[in-house]
Parts: C-alpha cells; structure tokens; sequence
C-alpha cells in the first residue's frame, strides 16, 4: 500500500471510511428486525430480506471504495476478494482489517479520527 496520501486521497480516504461504519451500522440494524420474524406475514419478511440485501450491498460497496482509496496492491485485493468466497467468515475480518488501515493513514497523516471516523472537512 502506498504510504503517502495528499489532502484530496485524505478525504477521500475519510469519506469512505465514515460509509463503512454507517454500512455495518444499517446491517446490522437490519439482522436485529430479524429476531422477530417468527409469524409475521410474508411481506414483512420480504421488507427484511430487501433491507438485508440493501445493507449488505451497501456494505460491499463501502469497503470497495475504502479499499480503492488506500491503493493497495491489485494482488493483495485480488487474494482479499478470493479468501473472501472460499471462506465468507473471512469478511468479518475483512472488514476490520480495512478499518484499521483506514484509521492508521489518518492518523499518521495527523487526521483525528473518532469513533465514527474523522470529519473530512476538517482535512
């Protein structure tokens, strides 16, 4: 990965930072409107799996464009994605990884970086 970033990647590399966490937050509001399920109608639990759906697509989305800012290797990415679909477990880990490169650019670029990521306007 790249070690230095300009002022524009830095936001950029905020922007999609603050989606990841937004998206992992809306998934998992969305498996929590799982757990009482049981006896609803059929469109309810449609409602759910669209909204499952949403967030998890969402939630790719984020981490792609997290992962294009950072400027990793296109072999590390390529290995990411492929222990990605022979073993799913993989993205929980995935996903931290990624979040935990993103806070480190930032804060060795001297970003403060907050609970849910660093403002980037005031990069």
């Amino acid at each position: 990965m790249s070690t230095t970033f300009s002022r524009l990647e830095l936001k950029e590399i905020a922007k999609y930072h603050k989606s990841l966490l937004w998206s992992v937050l809306v998934f998992l509001i969305a498996l929590s409107f799982g757990r009482s399920l049981e006896g609803k109608p059929a469109i309810v639990v449609y409602v759910y799996l669209v909204m499952l759906l949403g967030g998890g697509i969402f939630q790719l989305l984020s981490l792609c464009r997290l992962l294009k800012a950072l400027k990793p290797s296109l072999v590390f990415i390529f290995l990411l994605f492929l222990s990605l679909f022979i073993f799913p477990l993989f993205y929980p880990l995935m996903l931290l990884f990624t979040y935990y490169k993103a806070t480190k650019v930032m804060k060795d670029a001297g970003v403060k970086v907050g609970f849910f990521g660093a403002d980037s306007n005031s990069i």
